[in-house]
């Protein structure tokens, strides 16, 4: 048998845990707490998300839950460029949009100027430019849940949040394991393919290199708990020939020889199987799936963002709003108000308001009897759908005003701008 002398050893081990470099950086936390990752590339790129799939030494899929890319002139991208109306864009972009002041057009109309962008390695469909102070200056934006697949060769490295102090009380820490069996238990924070990986523990920030990494386990916070019942993801390792095993990476050794160079597996009994890395192909990640109410129960939103209950008083038969925070939309949009259930399922419309002043001089809005009934605008549109009530108005002039049902004391108001 041929021997392996120190050097190739090393150039062994260093390949080994650069094909390896995002296991160890799935997310140990709680089932509730699926702390995503962020994906640094070498041009700048950030993808943050959790990784769902990986090619050892080749690429990793990110499902992501926002992304900023950065766009190379001289690789000759490919860019098409459309108008998206606003009234067509997805809940999060219609938020996204609004946020920025990112909207284009007039009273006529809005939209946002959205891309669809293939390069040689990468294609990214419906991203938003974004031009900022640092550099790089121009990137364009995914705010929508998206799989980006990453090649591993592009990548800087992989940064993830240590836990909060409630999430120490339960979940999964990393074991780093170094050449003379010392050992630091914490959380990988940081990791650059082939080259280091930043352990934070209790007291300290330690980054080794590579080269020294001998093992790294997954171990619970908590000794009495079971490592397949922390974990908030499932593994399925695919190996060559084709079959598949399921359970929760808890071991993987960086040995010099590739005999020695092995991921181990606990399944849901507790049983452990060892698997060698030189027969992975590919390893995934099934991460709990948590379900979030999209709309409050008993909240009301405006195009998609929460409004708090107005606050009103009367002076010489005038209803005044008072101590009111006013979301501003610009012209030329839907206005579209949601709630969950059938809240807004009723004799709701939109009162156009006067300026008016208070007693104490103040500056503000209301209305009285007569513009109650005057002033009133009917939506031009409700509908339930999945459980959601809503009503829309369209294109409302400059101003302010006030969602009302005369059979209910809740009242909300929002200020139309130019």
């Amino acid at each position: 048998m041929k021997s392996i002398n120190f050097t190739e050893q090393m150039k062994i081990l260093v390949n080994f845990i650069s094909a390896l470099v995002a296991f160890v950086l799935m997310p140990c936390y709680s089932a509730k707490a699926q702390a995503p990752s962020t994906i640094v590339m070498k041009n700048g790129s950030t993808v943050v998300g959790h990784i769902v799939l990986q090619r050892p030494g080749i690429d990793l899929m990110v499902k992501t839950e926002k992304a900023a890319f950065v766009v190379e002139e001289d690789k000759q991208p490919s860019i098409q460029v459309k108008n998206v109306k606003y009234e067509n864009l997805s809940r999060q972009w219609k938020r996204w949009s609004l946020t920025k002041n990112a909207l284009q057009g007039d009273a006529n109309g809005r939209y946002l100027v959205m891309y669809d962008i293939k390069t040689k390695d990468y294609t990214y469909t419906n991203v938003a430019r974004v031009e900022r102070e640092k550099t790089p200056k121009v990137v364009y934006v995914q705010v929508m849940p998206e799989t980006y697949k990453i090649k591993m060769s592009d990548i800087s490295c992989i940064k993830r949040v240590k836990p909060t102090a409630k999430e120490l009380n339960s979940g999964v820490d990393d074991e780093v394991v170094i050449v003379g069996n010392k050992t630091y238990k914490g959380t990988i924070v940081n990791q650059v393919p082939g080259k280091s990986m930043t352990v934070s523990t209790a007291d300290e920030s330690v980054e080794i290199p590579a080269s020294k990494v001998y093992e790294v386990r997954k171990v619970a916070r908590v000794a009495s708990d079971k490592l397949y019942e922390q974990s908030d993801y499932r593994n399925t390792i695919v190996m060559k020939d084709g079959s598949q095993k399921e359970g929760v990476i808890e071991v993987q050794r960086y040995g010099k020889l590739p005999k020695d160079q092995y991921t181990t597996l606990v399944m849901a009994d507790g049983k452990n199987i060892k698997i060698k890395a030189s027969d992975i192909v590919e390893i995934r990640y099934t991460y709990e799936e948590k379900q979030h109410d999209t709309y409050k129960a008993g909240g009301v939103y405006a195009n998609e963002f929460l409004l708090r209950k107005a606050k009103t008083k009367v002076e010489n038969g005038q209803t005044m709003y008072v101590d009111k925070k006013v979301f501003a939309f610009p012209e030329g949009m839907v206005i579209t108000f949601k709630s969950a259930g059938t809240k807004l399922q009723g004799d709701w419309y939109l009162i156009a308001l006067d300026n008016t002043t208070t007693e104490y001089g103040t500056s503000t809005q209301g209305y009285t009897a007569e513009t109650r009934v005057s002033n009133a605008i009917k939506p031009s549109n409700t509908d339930m759908v999945d459980g959601v009530s809503s009503i829309n108005y369209v294109y409302l002039s400059p101003g302010y005003y006030a969602l009302v049902n005369d059979n209910m004391s809740d009242t909300y108001i929002i200020k139309i701008k130019k």
